[in-house]
């Protein structure tokens, strides 16, 4: 069986021949990391796929070409909507958002998807053989990334009617950068927007029903009105409040599932493991970044156990392989999920 047909069983509800395994992404300095050398990206990418034995390869696009330097040596960078940003390395800083005010929307110069090449896509698909997902945002993120988070949230209690225009066209933009996508050759897209923190969602169950999920929702019929793929969504977080409404925005999978947030993947898996694909869930707080090699395998037998019978699951950190992680940890889970996600999985204790 290979990579792409393994990945599609999960995503399907049916037991291939073992668990599928990938990530939403690898941090650069975990990869120099666990490969030892310092190599340019995308044969960096490469080799950490190989050396995990990883099934499933998520590539995002967002060019932020540098257009100065600080005073402190740090690079200065634009991102295609306007937003600039402090470019330390280690994180991006935003100095500059490009609406400044709500009321001057309106004249916003809105960006082309021609911006975006898919060059590392295009490479993805042409020289791996491993299933590829395609990543885009919603409207949550696009549009605080173009106000700035604090005056989001201010209008979007107070006056959520002005955000409304701003939201359709970055759904629209998102939506062609998926198709740019699924024309290149992607298999699925994800779709990034993180709604959540450990606690519950950063804004009401009740504003995200009204002023996200619709859009949500739309670019998923969409982008399978263009192409019959799969559809994820990621959010860090306690989204426990509104996974009825992620399914009712027609996603096929869901990935993080943060343990630390209270996505309990038993449970969840028990709820909609026939609706959503799961993907996720392994530590990142403590088992992955602190734990022991003999620690993180327990987890990701006890995982596979409870999230992987009948399909549905793909293994996976609930967040990226970030620099945090010892090589020696990774090792253990992608290794672990070689030796117990073998089906039919074990059931017993």
């Amino acid at each position: 069986m290979n990579k792409k047909e393994r990945v599609m069983m999960a995503i399907e509800h049916r037991e291939a021949d073992r668990v599928p395994k990938g990530e939403v992404a690898i941090e650069y300095d975990f990869a120099r990391a666990l490969v030892g050398e310092d190599l340019p990206w995308c044969e960096l990418n490469r080799r950490v796929h190989e050396i995990l034995n990883m099934d499933l390869m998520v590539i995002g696009d967002w060019p932020r070409p540098q257009i100065g330097t600080t005073p402190e040596g740090y690079a200065i960078r634009q991102d295609v909507w306007g937003r600039v940003m402090v470019d330390s390395g280690a994180s991006a800083e935003t100095i500059e958002y490009p609406i400044k005010d709500i009321r001057d929307a309106a004249h916003y110069r809105w960006p082309s998807v021609e911006a975006i090449s898919g060059d590392e896509l295009r490479w993805a698909v042409q020289e791996t053989d491993y299933f590829i997902a395609g990543i885009i945002n919603s409207v949550f993120e696009d549009v605080y990334n173009l106000i700035g988070f604090e005056k989001y949230m201010m209008i979007l209690a107070s006056e959520p009617e002005l955000l409304r225009p701003l939201a359709q066209r970055c759904a629209e933009f998102e939506v062609q950068k998926a198709y740019k996508f699924l024309d290149i050759g992607a298999e699925m897209i994800l779709i990034v927007e993180d709604i959540a923190h450990n606690t519950g969602t950063f804004i009401s169950p009740r504003l995200l029903r009204s002023e996200i999920f619709p859009y949500m929702k739309w670019q998923v019929a969409e982008i399978k009105r263009h192409r019959a793929v799969p559809v994820f969504f990621h959010s860090d977080g306690n989204l426990n409040a509104v996974l009825d409404d992620i399914v009712a925005c027609g996603y096929d999978g869901l990935h993080s599932l943060q343990p630390s947030a209270n996505m309990d993947i038993a449970r969840i898996k028990a709820q909609y493991g026939h609706k959503l694909c799961l993907m996720g869930n392994i530590d990142l707080n403590y088992v992955l970044t602190f734990g022991t090699p003999e620690e993180v395998e327990q987890v990701v037998k006890e995982t596979i156990r409870v999230a992987a019978p009948g399909g549905g699951y793909i293994l996976s950190t609930c967040n990226t392989l970030i620099r945090a992680i010892p090589p020696a940890n990774a090792l253990a889970m992608y290794r672990a999920g070689d030796k117990w996600g073998k089906y039919p999985i074990e059931k017993g204790g």
